[in-house]
């Protein structure tokens, strides 16, 4: 009992059974014994001496429920004194009929001395027969008492409980079955507590609201993140009804009469003025929970909290629509895609050119879109969108690029191409600008022919013009101010000083003055002087110019020319 309860009362009992035993042993000793007699006590008296020494060691141990030592030193004591109890009890009887005979033959003694032997004797017997059955009844009794003391823990929840048997017969077998039983209690108890706190973990960090209730319409649990989203309590909603807590959430009406009907749906939007929150969007889901006999006596309520997402929703769409307005107001063409290089937007410039409707267009390879050729060799070019998605850099086309639209019509245009990247840097897509250059190339043209007419019109009458940047004293000829000057482009400075150094020495002072005068005063000049030519000739000119000034009165630029 000491070993599986760990209690000092069964050990202050053992002190005293053998205070007991060594006054029965002092009684003995008074008696007159024979020799046999003398050697069976004393054998006795070892044997109990040896159980006190087996029980010191017993008592010495630390926690001996848990201890292999204590086990041992049981089994060892079982083994041991069991088989010496049967033994010398077997002695003593025969010793107890041996003094029978002998008082018989010595009836002549005292009636008190044969009294006294015989008393003595039978005390004897008496003490042996006792303890032979104490240790039997003890031997099946407590290692019973020890399979009940486990069952009665285990029944109380104490799961690790193991009876602690070391006989070698039936009792010791149902220990050990009882034990395994017991081992499978125990492991199936730590996986159900295993589960269940698994499932209350998960309960707990679920970022949505959860409320359970029952039939009755009883709130029976809400998780951590139901009370942080209206600020409540655990006991302010836990057994109070669901139309009452509904109530404090400040759900509307319509949302608390489709979640009290118990009817499961999912996704139901909802607005609630909770007081300490304000005016929130909600998500809700209603689901009943099966039971074991696959009965739904229990519903589920998911809250969601969608406000910021409704909110963020807005803020986008409203982006949405001022880049489309934007895109939409360009008059350039602008085609957007994703990093797939799949149509996204097309502005009503780019369905002109193209021959594509956004609607159409959307969900298309920009190849299939945006057909581009060489305007010279008709061979297809790469197209943009794929090297900018490629080398992440913005790009342009090259000169002479054809666009053939759906319906085959050839526009040439200019363009480039952009990566959309998000706030980490990642590109996210590409938008491509472009332009149809049909217009600007007749332009170009019509300027090319004017400039053409003009140069063979001032060849004709031998006159030129010129431009001189103040800031950066640049000088601009035409070509016929270079025939008149008799001197090669590539050999001139293109400066005023250059053009200094080609008039005639003995001129070019009265020509600085004019020029600087006129820009000083801030009046035209017209004059003639003379030119010296690299082979000694005179030539003359007639010079004429005019300056422009900026807002504060510098001057920027002079304009003139030279016959």
């Amino acid at each position: 009992d000491y070993i599986i309860t760990e209690k000092d009362y069964y050990r202050q009992m053992f002190e005293q059974q053998r205070a007991r035993v060594e006054s029965y042993r002092k009684k003995l000793h008074e008696f007159e014994l024979s020799s046999n007699e003398l050697v069976i006590v004393n054998s006795i008296a070892a044997d109990v001496d040896s159980i006190y020494a087996y029980a010191h060691r017993i008592f010495a141990i630390s926690k001996p429920r848990l201890s292999s030592e204590a086990a041992t030193l049981m089994e060892t004591m079982d083994h041991k004194f069991g088989d010496a109890v049967s033994r010398k009890t077997t002695e003593i009887f025969d010793i107890v009929f041996s003094r029978i005979e002998e008082l018989r033959i010595q009836s002549a003694r005292s009636k008190e001395q044969m009294l006294h032997t015989i008393y003595t004797v039978f005390f004897l017997a008496l003490l042996v027969s006792l303890a032979f059955v104490y240790l039997s009844v003890q031997r099946i009794v407590k290692p019973i008492k020890t399979v009940v003391k486990a069952a009665d823990a285990i029944a109380k929840g104490d799961y690790t409980q193991r009876p602690l048997v070391t006989t070698h017969d039936e009792v010791a077998s149902l220990a050990r079955s009882f034990s395994k039983m017991a081992e499978a209690i125990e492991k199936s108890y730590q996986e159900l507590e295993a589960r269940k706190r698994f499932k209350e973990n998960i309960y707990a960090a679920v970022p949505s609201g959860l409320l359970v209730f029952d039939e009755e319409a009883k709130v029976l649990s809400v998780n951590r993140s139901f009370c942080d989203l209206f600020n409540l309590q655990y006991q302010q909603t836990v057994g109070q009804s669901v139309d009452d807590v509904l109530q404090l959430i400040g759900i509307s009406q319509k949302c608390k009469d489709a979640i009290v009907a118990r009817m499961p749906f999912r996704n139901l939007e909802c607005t609630c003025h909770a007081a300490a929150k304000g005016e929130m969007t909600l998500n809700l889901t209603l689901s009943g929970i099966r039971n074991a006999a696959e009965e739904e006596k229990e519903v589920l309520l998911v809250i969601e909290d969608i406000t910021e997402r409704r909110i963020a929703e807005e803020m986008i769409k409203k982006s949405e629509d001022l880049i489309r307005t934007t895109l939409y107001s360009i008059g350039d063409a602008v085609i957007t895609t994703d990093k797939q290089g799949i149509v996204q937007r097309l502005n009503p410039v780019a369905e002109h050119l193209t021959g594509w409707k956004e609607s159409d267009a959307q969900g298309k390879p920009i190849e299939y879109i945006f057909n581009i050729i060489n305007e010279e060799t008709y061979n297809k070019v790469e197209n943009p969108v794929q090297k900018v998605l490629r080398e992440g850099v913005v790009v342009g086309l090259a000169n002479h690029t054809l666009l053939i639209s759906k319906y085959g019509i050839e526009a040439p245009i200019a363009d480039s191409g952009a990566p959309i990247k998000n706030e980490t840097g990642e590109i996210i897509g590409v938008v491509l600008v472009f332009r149809d250059q049909t217009e600007e190339r007749e332009k170009q043209k019509a300027l090319e022919h004017s400039n053409a007419r003009l140069k063979e019109a001032q060849r004709m009458a031998h006159i030129g013009n010129w431009e001189l940047d103040l800031q950066k004293n640049e000088l601009y000829w035409c070509d016929e101010i270079f025939r008149i000057f008799e001197i090669d482009p590539a050999e001139f400075g293109a400066s005023y000083e250059a053009f200094l150094n080609l008039v005639h020495p003995e001129e070019r002072e009265f020509v600085n003055n004019a020029y600087t005068n006129s820009v000083k005063n801030k009046t035209p000049y017209s004059i003639d002087h003379r030119l010296l030519m690299k082979n000694g000739r005179i030539k003359y000119v007639h010079e004429q110019c005019e300056t422009y000034y900026d807002d504060q009165g510098h001057p920027i630029r002079s304009v003139g020319t030279v016959q």
